[in-house]
């Protein structure tokens, strides 16, 4: 009983995915400009890699853009062929990378892959951009009280051995979803952290 109700409640969601879909055709031919925002791993998602790669915008495609949002892990030559198709607009791709220390990434990320993985993947978008394929490279990470110590030497590979035309630093937004004295202690931009004195003295760095 229990498999069949599953299998009823996944066949009912691919039908409004199908529904949703649709109405992204419907409407994909008239816009000049797709962006994904990074709330969601674009290469996961085969129904979007496919809406991608199927792209024809009626505006001449001097006019068209796109910016990708990425945490990096997938975005590989065999993921990228799916969508290869995007090199012909203007395209911006902003790959967003925790920390390049293996433990600090892991926690921060809430993932297993190795950073090698992501930084190989970052080589590989550092290759588009020079073919001109990518017109503008972007790595950004999120400051915090595990990251912060890092930031001279995450921007300097950034630039240097990434290839990134532009390094973001955003600040920590508390999302609710740890507990509150957890979620304090991760902003070291409150001027109350007991760090944050070393984070004004980090960020003086000429880098």
């Amino acid at each position: 009983m229990h498999e069949r109700m599953l299998a009823a409640d996944k066949t009912e969601l691919e039908k409004r995915y199908d529904k949703i879909e649709k109405a992204i055709k419907d409407v994909l031919p008239h816009i000049k400009c797709i962006s994904a925002n990074g709330q969601g791993e674009v290469f996961v998602s085969k129904r979007i890699l496919k809406l991608l790669a199927n792209w024809k915008p009626l505006a001449p495609k001097e006019e068209c853009s796109v910016i990708l949002e990425t945490n990096g892990s997938l975005f590989d030559e065999e993921h990228w062929k799916q969508i290869e198709n995007l090199g012909q607009y203007h395209l911006t791709v902003t790959a967003t990378v925790m920390s390049f220390e293996e433990y600090t990434y892991r926690q921060l990320s809430g993932t297993k892959l190795p950073i090698s993985q992501i930084e190989n993947n970052l080589r590989f978008i550092k290759s588009l951009r020079e073919q001109g394929i990518v017109n503008e490279f972007r790595i950004g990470t999120v400051v915090q009280e595990r990251n912060f110590r890092e930031l001279p030497l995450f921007t300097k590979r950034c630039i240097e051995e990434f290839g990134a035309d532009y390094v973001r630093l955003r600040s920590f937004v508390p999302w609710g979803k740890k507990p509150i004295e957890e979620e304090w202690f991760t902003d070291v931009i409150n001027p109350y952290h007991p760090y944050h004195k070393e984070y004004i003295e980090m960020m003086k760095d000429p880098i």
